[in-house]
């Protein structure tokens, strides 16, 4: 058993306990539990990386836009399109990202009970 710890600006540090099996995984059930617990926290560590890049990413964006000189309408259009895309990354990202630790916690806690 290992102990991973996510820290999340908005969410605090989450500490996760990971069960990683030595050998090849029994056909059993607590085999196959564990396989999904290492999958799920595999890939709520993808989606905190990717929504901790999409975030950068949309508050550097608004940093530009703050400094932006307005330009003709069709430019405009064109930077408030760019601008809700990216607000819908970060948004995406962000409820992916917390809907996967609400997951992995609860694969946790029904392990524990």
């Amino acid at each position: 058993m290992s102990l991973s710890t996510l820290s999340h600006p908005q969410m605090g540090e989450v500490t996760l306990k990971i069960f990683q099996d030595q050998g090849v995984l029994k056909n059993t059930q607590f085999g196959r539990y564990n396989m999904d617990i290492n999958l799920e926290t595999k890939k709520l560590n993808e989606l905190s990386n990717k929504y901790e890049e999409v975030k950068s990413s949309y508050f550097s964006e608004l940093e530009r836009d703050v400094n932006r000189r307005d330009g003709s309408a069709r430019q405009d259009a064109l930077h408030e399109r760019f601008m809700q895309e990216s607000r819908d990354r970060y948004y995406d990202a962000k409820e992916a990202f917390e809907a996967q630790v609400k997951l992995v916690a609860k694969l946790l806690q029904d392990k524990n009970t």
